[in-house]
């Protein structure tokens, strides 16, 4: 699953376990599959805080934008589970992806964007298709690929794991 939504920050506390951020989500924003999904399941959250006319607002830092960055560009909202185990309500498992949809996840997570050194997912994907010397994900489908994605996704997976 992955997604966004507008939400209101309306409270937040600290307790043993960390923060806790209360956000309050209009229904029809609700994504289906997050609100029925059991407590304690983890997400990777990506926000940008909105201002007057409904755009993101500059913050001043560079980290997530750039110059000529497309302006409905943000952080993918997907379950982090491992590698190998299916998320909640997925159908398949990350093994049993094909390529070009594995690197489809990878560019919208914002882990992989810090670690790959880009700033947005249309970066990610310019820069993923300039080191695989692709014209598209679609490539990294062919076999003679398979190798040289395989290796590559298990590096960010170490790193990824590494810093859990």
């Amino acid at each position: 699953m992955s997604g966004h939504f507008e939400a209101k920050k309306i409270a937040w506390r600290q307790t043993k376990d960390g923060l806790v951020l209360a956000l309050a989500v209009h229904p029809d924003e609700m994504p289906k599959e997050m609100a029925l999904s059991p407590l304690n399941t983890r997400y990777m959250i990506g926000f940008a805080e909105i201002g007057d006319d409904e755009k993101p607002k500059e913050t001043g830092s560079e980290v997530g934008r750039h110059a000529g960055q497309h302006e409905d560009s943000g952080c993918a909202v997907v379950p982090a589970t491992s590698s190998s185990e299916p998320a909640s309500g997925s159908h398949k498992r990350w093994s049993e992806m094909a390529r070009s949809q594995q690197a489809f996840l990878l560019c919208r997570d914002c882990d992989f964007w810090i670690y790959w050194g880009a700033v947005d997912q249309i970066h990610a994907e310019k820069k993923l298709k300039q080191h695989f010397r692709i014209d598209s994900k679609r490539d990294l489908d062919k076999p003679e690929n398979h190798g040289r994605w395989d290796e590559f996704v298990a590096l960010y997976h170490l790193h990824r794991d590494r810093l859990r």
